[in-house]
């Protein structure tokens, strides 16, 4: 797998998704957004996973983690990736002390 360096958002900057995932990055809750992708064709991500990799991980296309306040992946969406980070987020604002 190759990588580029960190960021709370890492590099991953699909135009139509940032705006929405961006501000929920305070690191209150969560702490980092990795975007790796399976097909070395998909721009802006963090990182490629080799296909064997890819197969062993069942990433299809694209996958996004989702790193949480206390350190731990949280969250790990494969499609509708804002939507799906969004939701997560408001699950976890809602349980404060089911998650950080």
């Amino acid at each position: 797998m190759t990588s580029a360096p960190a960021h709370p958002i890492g590099r991953w900057r699909l135009p139509d998704q940032i705006d929405v995932i961006e501000p929920l990055t305070d690191g209150h809750i969560i702490e980092g957004i990795v975007a790796i992708a399976a097909n070395p064709g998909v721009a802006g991500v963090d990182a490629y996973l080799e296909p064997a990799a890819a197969a062993l991980l069942g990433v299809g296309d694209m996958v996004l983690l989702v790193v949480r306040a206390d350190g731990h992946v949280g969250l790990r969406a494969e499609q509708r990736h804002a939507e799906t980070l969004s939701t997560y987020v408001a699950l976890l604002r809602a349980s404060p002390g089911a998650a950080p």
